[in-house]
């Protein structure tokens, strides 16, 4: 794979309107960091798809892998063997209720939705899990679309995932975190979180983005009951 070179949208092939379409913080990223080329209706290659998931520190193989892939394959009314298409992913899991309404909408990207979720960051300008989990919640019960028990589970899965692959590590508790600057680096720039270095092995595999998902499920349940 080729080194990480953070670009314009208007460096790739894809028009800013297919780029809006792409609902994933994480594609998007590996988009404007050159490691996803799409070409220019949003097609992708697996290998190459596959290859970047690696990279972050995704397991091969993994049902993390394997879900977005099938996905994928399965999202456009236009097929294409052994590609996947990362603006068609409307209608898909990806495309869900309760969501955080930072990039599936019209926009493509809303400012003051990331705010919102800025907004729950502690008093040291950080977001622990148990933070977005607040946050987490917070969509839940005052939706930007639908309200959705899927679609909330679907973004603790999603965020258990991002804040374990790209968080940080604190020393004393050894939770991971983002900071506010890594939260706009992913959302709104779509770049590395400043500091961040790939991992030098695959380590988000099934076991432990299954075990992740669970943890977050059950912070959320014990911020309260009324906030999910």
């Amino acid at each position: 794979m080729t080194e990480p070179r953070y670009r314009g949208v208007d460096e790739t092939q894809l028009s800013q309107e297919l780029f809006n379409q792409v609902l994933c913080p994480n594609m998007r990223t590996g988009i404007r960091m050159s490691l996803l080329n799409p070409d220019s209706e949003g097609w992708v290659s697996v290998d190459e798809l596959r290859a970047y998931l690696q990279y972050i520190g995704v397991g091969a193989k993994s049902k993390v892998e394997g879900l977005l892939i099938s996905t994928g394959e399965k999202a456009p009314e236009i097929k294409k063997p052994n590609h996947i298409n990362l603006s068609a992913f409307k209608g898909t899991f990806l495309d869900h209720g309760s969501s955080s309404g930072i990039l599936n909408n019209p926009e493509g990207f809303l400012q003051d939705r990331l705010d919102l979720l800025k907004s729950f960051a502690n008093a040291e300008g950080r977001l622990y899990k148990n933070d977005l989990g607040r946050a987490m919640n917070n969509f839940y019960q005052c939706p930007f679309h639908t309200k959705s028990l899927l679609g909330t589970n679907v973004l603790a899965f999603e965020f258990a995932g991002l804040v374990e692959i790209y968080g940080r590590d604190d020393k004393e508790n050894g939770e991971k975190y983002f900071t506010l600057e890594d939260i706009d680096s992913l959302w709104k720039y779509n770049r590395f979180p400043d500091g961040w270095q790939a991992p030098k092995t695959t380590f988000y595999g099934t076991g432990p983005a299954f075990f992740n998902y669970v943890g977050m499920m059950i912070r959320r349940i014990k911020i309260g009951w009324k906030t999910i």
